[in-house]
């Protein structure tokens, strides 16, 4: 068995999403290394181009192939290896055409895209990635990678921890991870509600404000992370504010636990309303 160890700035970018998004299918059809090597820069470098059609990449011949190593290469000889990868990439659709301007050492190489080699994401949702750390290509590639669903989801939870005042050395590396692991983040509370007191007088009623702030503690505030989580859903109408407030209110007596709430945001089949229809009919929990 051969075991690969990555080092730690390469494992840290991966995890934080600072990768290029390829599509192998086409990459492992293409029959020479030169063609690979420059699809693979055609393509990362598709992504810091604007998006409007048609797509250019302007760049110096020389300052070209030295990059794809052809060093102290004449320009027409530079020109003749390029040939044949330029070629299959147009007949494969990549490129659209591949045109040397200028003449001797001062020619430049344009390349003009065909289909888009990034994967369609809606702006909205780009936005929704961008505006909370991440770099637009690691946006692009999770938006590739995960359903519309799942995104949200891992934006509401994200939202929450932040209100919550979670600590993450980086934002869109949190984010990333969340998306990835979502349960990594949702064990806040383990008990189970049976097992939780009845609360103290003077705790806060069900009818406190569901966007109460809570003072944030080390590692965030789990009562902070469940009301964020609420919000989040009532905003996107997923509960009425008064649905929201009696789980908030079942969440002081002790029927529900953190964990629960915060998992409204990530769970599946079942909606929030339905579940919290279910905890309604759960007894309070007697006091130990």
């Amino acid at each position: 068995m051969l075991e690969l160890v990555l080092g730690k700035p390469l494992a840290r970018s991966i995890r934080e999403g600072y990768t290029r998004p390829l599509d192998l299918s086409v990459y492992r059809e293409l029959s020479q290394p030169m063609v690979r090597t420059l699809y693979r820069l055609l393509s990362e470098t598709r992504l810091s181009l604007p998006a409007t059609e048609p797509v250019h990449y302007l760049v110096p011949v020389r300052a070209w192939a030295t990059h794809l190593g052809m060093h102290d290469f004449e320009i027409s000889k530079v020109r003749r290896a390029l040939e044949p990868a330029h070629q299959e990439l147009i007949v494969r659709g990549f490129l659209k055409e591949a045109a040397y301007l200028g003449r001797g050492e001062s020619q430049q190489l344009r390349y003009t895209y065909g289909r888009s080699v990034a994967p369609t994401a809606n702006s909205k949702q780009v936005a929704l990635l961008t505006g909370r750390g991440l770099a637009l290509g690691p946006a692009i590639t999770l938006l590739g990678q995960y359903p519309e669903a799942e995104v949200l989801r891992a934006v509401t939870l994200f939202d929450a921890l932040m209100a919550a005042g979670y600590k993450a050395r980086s934002q869109g590396g949190l984010l990333t991870d969340i998306l990835r692991s979502p349960e990594k983040y949702l064990q806040v509370e383990a008990e189970e509600p049976t097992k939780r007191t009845a609360p103290r007088p003077g705790r806060a009623p069900a009818s406190d404000s569901l966007a109460a702030s809570s003072s944030p503690v080390q590692g965030g505030d789990p009562l902070g992370a469940a009301r964020g989580v609420l919000v989040a859903l009532v905003a996107q109408e997923k509960l009425t504010e008064g649905e929201a407030q009696a789980c908030l209110g079942l969440l002081t007596q002790g029927r529900v636990n953190v964990s629960e709430v915060m998992l409204l945001s990530v769970s599946k089949g079942k909606s929030a309303a339905q579940r919290l229809a279910e905890w309604l009919i759960r007894p309070v929990p007697t006091v130990l």
